[in-house]
């Protein structure tokens, strides 16, 4: 949803990456959406927590990846040059710590209505 807002573009509008940056990160969220309300996909126990572990993994695999290119995917290297809401996160590298409890709750909260019926079909 930031990327949303705070878009980090380099080109301009109507350029075909212009359209590409917002259709990708537009998607996701429809692609969510889509999931839980258009198919009745339901969040599993224990989901939250293998988002989690996957999301860490990924993070890695990204600096690894930024590393050996020279790259600054998931602005894992420095804050991207347009504001954003990492501007009041602190500087490197504390905006990434202080971004690990806002990812979890982001994840947490969507799954927060699923919660009861879990625990009924659970009881």
């Amino acid at each position: 949803i930031q990327a949303m807002i705070t878009p980090d573009l380099h080109y301009d509008f109507p350029s075909y990456f212009y359209f590409q940056y917002f259709a990708q990160h537009i998607g996701i969220v429809v692609a969510a959406l889509f999931l839980v309300v258009g198919l009745g996909l339901r969040p599993r126990q224990g989901s939250i927590q293998r988002m989690v572990a996957i999301t860490v993994g990924f993070t890695a695999l990204a600096g690894v990846a930024d590393i050996v290119t020279g790259g600054n995917y998931m602005y894992l290297h420095h804050k991207p040059t347009t504001g954003s809401l990492l501007d009041y996160m602190g500087a490197w590298p504390v905006y990434i710590a202080a971004g690990v409890p806002i990812a979890v709750g982001l994840l947490v909260l969507p799954d927060l209505p699923f919660w009861r019926g879990r625990r009924r079909a659970a009881a």
